[in-house]
């Protein structure tokens, strides 16, 4: 299952790519980490343009397995240097369709950007 966690960021990270609308200059890079051990992934974003880059915040992933062998994924979002954050289950099953999990894990991202002057260049595209 641990190998799971790193489909899933990447597949999530995929989506935001395709989601996020960047102004001409910037560029949105991700930071993957894996500790395959705890079953903890993260991804860290930052906005890459003339000025540097910026934290635009965080999916961290955390596998648990409960005592009746059903798997769940916690995934936490945080954005930029807000202290708000947010967090989804993902209950795995045999019939679980991880893509469009990852989509939801990246659509929850992609809503909850703050719209401040910081993060006003980085919008969901509609």
């Amino acid at each position: 299952m641990s190998v799971r966690l790193l489909s899933l960021l990447n597949a999530a990270g995929n989506a935001i790519q395709a989601g996020a609308s960047l102004p001409d200059g910037q560029r949105l890079n991700m930071e993957r980490i894996v500790d395959y051990q705890k079953g903890m992934a993260r991804m860290n974003l930052h906005v890459r343009g003339v000025n540097g880059s910026e934290n635009r915040g965080h999916i961290q992933l955390q596998q648990f397995t409960f005592a009746d062998g059903r798997t769940c994924i916690k995934a936490c979002l945080g954005w930029g240097p807000s202290d708000r954050r947010s967090t989804l289950e993902i209950f795995g099953s045999a019939d679980t369709n991880w893509d469009a999990e990852a989509n939801r894990v990246a659509e929850a991202w992609l809503d909850g950007i703050p719209v401040d002057e910081g993060n006003a260049s980085m919008a969901a595209a509609g």
